[in-house]
C-alpha cells in the first residue's frame, strides 16, 4: 500500500462542517459506483481530528489502516488498531476520532 502523498493527488480537505468532522480530515474515493450504491473511500485523519456521531443513513465498513481510533457505535466505544474492521448498519449512530499521535488511515467501503 501507498502512504505518500502522491496517493491523495485529487483527495479533498473536508471542511469543518462536513460529516460532522472536526480537527483535519481527508477523503479520496478510490471506486465510485452510484448505479450500484457502492464506495470505496480512503480517510486520514489528523491526530486529535474526529467525525463525530451521527446517525447513519446506510451500512458502512470501516477497516483501520493505520494509527490508532476510538470508534464510538450506539453509546459504545471500542478502541481499534491496524487489522481492526468494523461495520455500522443503517439506524445506527456513530463516529470515530483519532487518539494516537500519528495520522489515522482507513478504507471505508459502503
Amino acid at each position: 500500500m501507498r502512504t505518500d502523498e502522491s496517493m491523495w493527488v485529487g483527495g479533498e480537505l473536508l471542511p469543518a462542517d462536513s460529516h460532522h468532522v472536526s480537527g483535519k480530515a481527508w477523503r479520496k474515493f478510490l471506486f465510485s459506483d452510484t448505479e450500484h450504491s457502492l464506495h470505496v473511500v480512503v480517510y486520514r485523519l489528523a491526530p486529535g481530528a474526529k467525525v463525530g456521531v451521527h446517525l447513519q443513513t446506510i451500512d458502512e465498513l470501516y477497516v483501520i489502516l493505520s494509527g490508532r481510533g476510538m470508534m464510538h457505535v450506539n453509546g459504545e466505544e471500542r478502541e481499534l488498531v491496524p487489522g481492526n474492521a468494523v461495520l455500522t448498519l443503517a439506524g445506527e449512530r456513530h463516529g470515530i476520532r483519532n487518539i494516537g499521535d500519528e495520522e489515522l488511515l482507513m478504507l471505508v467501503v459502503n
